[in-house]
């Protein structure tokens, strides 16, 4: 049975010489295959210049080994912390304030467990290593005991011929990245434009809707009277509504529709119903005078 001492201890200060025992003590066998492998590749290589790119892949080591089984939760949460921070060179190197930071504990915490995981053995040899900068700022990386880099071979570089390429070609390969089709294309400018679907078309419904939307009524309201007068008397009520009035609103067109109202009269029916009426006039007084005039005339 595998016992794990929770003693606190002083970031800095050596261990108990119990403690000591217990944390030197090896929890199994040597495992051959580490439980950790860093895969280094190349991205973009040309001309001696690449991306790098590392990744680090957890081995079935890890689960054979009896690895996965010996670490606490404490420690798998400082371990997957650890991992994050590798960078793309391969390297892993993390302070007490990052692992802090990335699982939400005080710095201090963290750094006791730490100092515990530099002493916790595993295969014989320690699971990560405390490398100590001249500034006094301490680093934590994996033992390389447990790590295993795998370099992946550099592609060799082939150039590519580039040849000229005509203007048809040219054209055919801008329609075929940036061209649309026209439909979309239309749609795309009509949405920017804020323009209903039904103004896309030169039908008698795309002509009613436009000259709602000139009347500055909203899309819930157009709709609302489609479906109750139709397009029809809608049609005609616009198109009268010049006639109406001189400065033609929605307050004006409703009110058309809701009383029904017929044809406005024009000026010009108003001047000729005048100039009959005035016509009328005169033939009447001048059968009035003929009138007169003959009873004079007995």
């Amino acid at each position: 049975m595998v016992y794990w001492l929770s003693a606190p201890v002083r970031p800095g200060a050596l261990p108990s010489k119990s403690l000591r025992s217990a944390i030197d003590m090896p929890f199994h066998k040597p495992y051959p295959d580490p439980p950790f492998i860093i895969e280094h590749k190349r991205l973009d290589e040309q001309s001696g210049h690449f991306t790098p790119l590392a990744r680090i892949h957890l081995t079935e080591a890890a689960r054979t080994s009896g690895f996965l089984r010996e670490l606490s939760g404490i420690e798998a949460r400082l371990l997957l912390a650890i991992l994050t921070y590798l960078t793309a060179d391969g390297e892993l190197r993390v302070s007490s304030w990052q692992v802090a930071r990335a699982l939400g504990m005080p710095t201090p915490v963290i750094a006791v467990h730490l100092f515990r995981l530099t002493h916790r053995r595993f295969g014989g040899q320690p699971l990560l290593v405390r490398n100590k900068a001249e500034s006094g700022l301490s680093t934590y990386t994996l033992s390389h005991h447990h790590v295993r880099h795998h370099v992946h071979p550099p592609v060799p570089f082939k150039p590519v011929s580039v040849s000229a390429a005509g203007r048809e070609a040219v054209y055919n390969h801008v329609r075929s990245q940036y061209g649309v089709p026209r439909i979309e294309a239309e749609k795309t400018v009509h949405a920017q434009l804020g323009l209903h679907p039904e103004e896309q078309s030169e039908v008698r419904q795309a002509h009613v809707f436009r000259e709602l939307r000139y009347l500055k009524l909203r899309r819930g309201d157009i709709e609302s009277l489609v479906e109750v007068f139709g397009i029809d008397i809608l049609e005609q009520q616009l198109a009268w509504l010049p006639e109406r009035t001189t400065r033609p609103d929605a307050r004006a067109l409703v009110k058309a529709l809701i009383n029904e109202y017929g044809r406005p009269r024009r000026l010009q029916d108003v001047l000729n119903t005048y100039l009959k009426k005035k016509e009328r006039m005169q033939l009447s007084s001048d059968s009035d005078f003929n009138n007169v005039t003959k009873g004079d005339s007995e």
